[in-house]
């Protein structure tokens, strides 16, 4: 697993919340000619990695005290998995270290 340092995180074009059906702009990972949509907030700090043709999006809010992971394959251009930790121990590992074991330690939670 490596760390993606060429990527774009923007807010979805107003066109694309209509159609959503979303009251506020999701945010859009860009990477590598793809488009990804994220759960994050606009308050959190997002960490790209990839590993094989899979992209790793770490999300944490240390302020809110939760951490989630979302899998997206570039192969499929989906999202195959996502896992979100509001409180707990498992919030507190994957703010505590860093964005490559969180992915590691929360693909548990979603590989089962």
């Amino acid at each position: 697993m490596r760390t993606v340092h060429n990527y774009r995180i923007v807010e979805e074009s107003e066109e694309s919340q209509a159609n959503a059906g979303r009251y506020h702009p999701a945010l859009v990972l860009r990477v590598h000619k793809q488009r990804f949509i994220l759960s994050a907030g606009g308050a959190d700090k997002v960490d790209v990695l990839q590993e094989g043709n899979d992209y790793y999006v770490v999300t944490r809010n240390e302020r809110l005290g939760y951490a989630g992971l979302e899998i997206f394959s570039s192969v499929k251009s989906e999202n195959t998995g996502s896992v979100f930790f509001q409180s707990g121990e498992e919030a507190e590992y994957m703010l505590s270290h860093t964005a490559i074991n969180a992915a590691k330690y929360a693909a548990i939670f979603i590989e089962g």
